[in-house]
């Protein structure tokens, strides 16, 4: 959340969760931000950017479409569904490792 705040420091950034201990954790951390439940949340609720960041891998298989359909559902017309992975379960994630690695990259 700190570098969301830095990107968009006029922004109001909420973060989702469905773990309640995560949420107060967030809470305590971020005081800038809003946490939530997905029921808090509402069905009303709409974003210009929506970031799944390292959750796919922890939605059982069979629930990620309706999970993507939902991320999609969020957003204002025109905004940007982002998802963030690091599992190396994920094929996405295997993908995206190896062009990092096969890349050249220059240091400071």
């Amino acid at each position: 959340m700190p570098y969301l705040r830095e990107v968009f420091p006029k922004a109001e950034i909420v973060g989702c969760d469905p773990s309640a201990e995560s949420l107060a954790i967030a809470r305590r951390d971020n005081p800038t931000c809003r946490f939530m439940s997905m029921d808090e949340l509402g069905s009303e609720a709409k974003f210009d950017l929506v970031i799944a960041s390292c959750v796919f891998h922890h939605i059982p298989p069979q629930d990620r479409q309706m999970a993507i359909r939902y991320c999609y559902s969020r957003l204002k017309q025109g905004g940007h569904f982002i998802i963030f992975e690091h599992n190396p379960i994920i094929p996405v994630t295997r993908h995206l490792v190896k062009i990092v690695h096969s890349t050249p990259t220059r240091c400071c």
